[in-house]
C-alpha cells in the first residue's frame, strides 16, 4: 500500500524541481531523506535506552542543576540586597520594600513567579539607580537584559535575592525606628 504526502517547496526551489524533473524520481528522493531523518532521530532514541538513561532521569538532573543555578543567583542577589540596605536611606528602603511587594503579588507556589509577569524597565530603574555606582551593578546588569521585556529567570532569582537581603534587613530595624 502507498501512501500519499503534499509536500511545500519554496518557489525558487520547485523551478529546480522543474529543471531537473526528468532525471529526478522527486518521490524517491523525498523517501530516502525521511528514511534517513527518521533513522537519525529512533538512532537518538534507542541511544537513551543504550546509555541505560531514561528522559526522567535527564529531566531530573537538568531540574537540579536548574535549581542550583537559581539558588546561587538569590543567594548572591540577597548578599548583595543585605549589604546595600545597611547603607541605604530611609527613602530608598521603602522603595525597594513597595517593589518587594509587588515580586511577591506574581509569586506563582510551583516556580516562584509567574512566567513572564514581571517586567524589566521599574526594576532595571530602581536597581540600577540604587547601585550605579557600585561594582555589584557592573557585575549584575546583564542579567537584566531582555529583548521581551520581561526579565530573564536568573535576573527574576537575583531580584528575589535582593529584594529580600532588604527585607531581612527592614525586618530587623523596622519596629526600631
Amino acid at each position: 500500500m502507498v501512501k500519499r504526502y503534499s509536500v511545500s517547496v519554496s518557489d525558487e526551489l520547485a523551478n529546480k524541481i522543474d529543471k531537473w524533473k526528468k532525471s529526478i524520481n522527486v518521490s524517491q528522493v523525498f523517501q530516502e531523506a525521511m528514511e534517513r531523518v527518521i533513522a537519525d532521530k529512533e538512532g537518538y532514541t534507542s541511544r537513551l535506552t543504550d546509555y541505560d538513561d531514561s528522559i526522567e532521569s535527564i529531566v531530573e538532573r537538568l531540574r537540579r542543576e536548574k535549581s542550583l543555578e537559581d539558588q546561587t543567583y538569590y543567594n548572591q542577589g540577597k548578599e548583595v540586597g543585605f549589604e546595600w540596605a545597611r547603607k541605604a536611606s530611609y527613602r530608598e528602603i521603602q522603595m525597594a520594600i513597595s517593589k518587594k511587594a509587588e515580586v511577591d503579588k506574581n509569586r506563582d507556589k510551583s516556580s516562584g513567579l509567574k512566567k513572564g509577569s514581571l517586567k524589566i524597565g521599574p526594576f532595571k530603574e530602581i536597581i540600577s539607580k540604587i547601585l550605579q555606582d557600585t561594582a555589584e551593578w557592573q557585575t549584575i546588569q546583564w542579567k537584566f537584559k531582555s529583548e521581551s521585556g520581561l526579565l530573564p529567570a536568573e535576573a527574576i532569582q537575583w531580584l528575589r535575592g535582593w529584594l529580600d537581603g532588604v527585607d531581612t534587613l527592614w525586618i530587623q530595624v523596622a519596629d526600631k525606628i
